[in-house]
């Protein structure tokens, strides 16, 4: 672990088996102080605790057929409101068709991108990494 950028990367005071590389630049105290990994992951670890959704609904997948996108929905039986987690996981731009939930007004829960809340639209662009996760009601 390259906890901050000394010589052994505050792992050791000596020198360990396994040298340090680019602690530098990637270390825990450079995230804490500048970086953005951190507080999202804090963020999803708030969502999961005060979000019944995430931490007792069901999943179901779709876009099974994408090979550029993970989706899946998150839901209670009985329960109005959904999540529909969406995750692009290439460099480029990727269009995905929300047909289903298309004209629904859908509020923002988490996304790695400026998102506002809006209304499904038929196809939905997902930038380049984009990790979003919007709540509905069907």
């Amino acid at each position: 672990m390259h906890w901050d950028d000394s010589q052994y990367a505050g792992f050791s005071d000596v020198k360990p088996w396994l040298i340090p590389t680019d602690q530098q630049t990637i270390n825990v105290a450079a995230e804490l102080n500048h970086g953005q990994i951190f507080n999202y992951y804090q963020q999803l670890i708030a969502l999961r605790k005060s979000e019944p959704l995430i931490s007792a609904g069901q999943i179901e997948m779709f876009l099974d057929d994408d090979p550029q996108v993970l989706a899946y929905r998150r839901f209670l039986p009985d329960h109005h409101q959904q999540i529909l987690v969406l995750t692009n996981f290439y460099g480029q731009a990727h269009q995905i068709n929300l047909n289903q939930w298309q004209g629904l007004p859908y509020e923002v829960v988490i996304s790695n991108y400026q998102r506002t809340n809006d209304t499904v639209a038929a196809t939905l662009t997902l930038q380049p990494y984009e990790a979003l996760a919007i709540r509905i009601n069907a």
